[in-house]
């Protein structure tokens, strides 16, 4: 697991950013963002889902901007002519205004998309109005993290002695983790791809002794069981709690798991049936049993703290 979530890292922070600024608070905090306007002791931004905020200049510790790195500090007031900023500011914010409405006009022939309108009668790019929130880059990626497993698995249990072995099923409850890559095909609905692992090992020695007959017999079994989980699906949100912060979804899916296992069953070189060699047929089972064809339904909220990056809870049935 701590192989797949460095695997995972550097996709999570190299994630699209639209706000290419940086503001960051004198409390500590600081916020990705995009800064339009500078005026007096005022400085006015974008961030998060297309919020549009002003802040006082005295509560800044410093500002970053793409084109010129650090242009204000409390230490060292305005390192960039305010003018030169709110040039290049608003000439960024045209570009964008410009970009959008092309692809707007773009989407108009999408018989799938459900077209926000902005007012462009001199409002910001960023201001949408919208029943859902508004998610503008097609793919995305996230790590679904359960920390309550109900599925089902399955082992073996077998006697020292030669029987048959029986299969029973067990819950291990134990945290799962998956990648999952998303796929936006309207406003509201986004089709799933998610990629699991999960490792177990067992180890069980089993003795039996009767010493007034000189009876010992013994044996010792070893499990590892890896499976890799895939699963398809569709996740459809249906309103917001909060405009553009949070919104409930339903999802529904269709997934396989493929089982992988080794596993040995030796005597123990006391046990009387310590020279007994034979073979099973255990590990084919026991893969066939743990590879099952299943289908999900669940629902969930998910909470956006900007376009790239959300927390989703789920409750769902496999």
């Amino acid at each position: 697991m701590k192989s797949l979530l460095i695997f995972l890292f550097p996709i999570l922070l190299f994630a699209q950013n639209p706000y290419p600024d940086t503001l960051y608070l004198i409390d500590g905090r600081s916020f990705p963002c995009l800064i339009t306007y500078i005026e007096g002791s005022k400085v006015t931004m974008i961030y998060a889902n297309k919020v549009n905020e002003s802040v006082l200049i005295n509560a800044i510790e410093k500002i970053t901007m793409k084109k010129y790195g650090e242009v204000y500090s409390t230490d060292l007031g305005y390192t960039t002519d305010v003018d030169a900023i709110n040039e290049f500011a608003g000439l960024r914010l045209k570009k964008l205004k410009e970009k959008e409405i092309v692809e707007t006009e773009l989407k108009k022939f999408d018989p799938d998309s459900n077209i926000v309108i902005d007012n462009i009668n001199g409002s910001s790019p960023y201001s949408v109005a919208s029943e859902y929130i508004s998610i503008n880059n097609k793919w995305s990626f996230g790590i679904l993290f359960m920390p309550y497993y109900s599925g089902r698995r399955y082992s073996v249990t077998r006697s020292s002695f030669i029987f048959p072995a029986d299969a029973y099923s067990y819950n291990d409850n134990g945290a799962n983790m998956e990648g999952q890559f998303t796929y936006g095909v309207a406003q509201n609905i986004r089709l799933t791809l998610n990629a699991g692992y999960s490792f177990s090992h067992s180890e069980i020695k089993d003795e039996t002794t009767e010493n007034f007959v000189n009876y010992y017999v013994g044996s010792f079994d070893k499990t590892s069981l890896n499976i890799l989980n895939f699963r398809i699906g569709v996740k459809y949100y249906l309103t917001n709690i909060f405009r553009n912060r949070v919104s409930i979804y339903a999802l529904t899916g269709i997934g396989k798991q493929f089982a992988f296992v080794k596993y040995t069953h030796e005597y123990l070189p006391e046990s009387q049936h310590a020279s007994i060699t034979y073979e099973d047929n255990v590990e084919e089972y026991l893969q066939d049993l743990n590879s099952p064809l299943y289908f999900s339904l669940g629902f969930g909220v998910e909470y956006f703290f900007n376009e790239s990056l959300s927390l989703t809870s789920i409750i769902g049935i496999l």
